[in-house]
């Protein structure tokens, strides 16, 4: 489970759900952002079916982004980064698996 920062108080999970990875780069869902109402967030991945490629700077993920195999498991942390966030698929769709979290208040 994830931790604040500061305080190490555990995280809480407030949205699971999976994502279609294809051809065209695709990002975390808005609902991501609005459920974690401005405050710390952070988010695990985990790449299932086939292969993806990840960019975290705001660019579309392409050929030279890095690449997750299946089983693999990301965990992004900061708003910043969840937003930047760009997939792809290397050959075939993939399934990735997310859960993000937020501060308890």
């Amino acid at each position: 489970m994830p931790y604040e920062v500061l305080t190490y108080k555990p995280l809480a999970c407030y949205e699971e759900g999976s994502l279609t990875v294809g051809a065209a780069a695709v990002g975390l869902p808005e609902s991501v952002f609005v459920g974690a109402k401005g405050g710390q967030i952070e988010v695990l991945l985990s790449v299932e079916g086939d292969a993806i490629r990840l960019a975290l700077s705001g660019a579309a993920a392409g050929s030279a982004s890095m690449a997750y195999g299946i089983g693999d498991k990301i965990r992004l942390a900061g708003i910043g980064n969840c937003r930047n966030l760009s997939m792809i698929r290397v050959e075939n769709d993939a399934t990735v698996r997310y859960q993000a979290f937020r501060k308890v208040i």
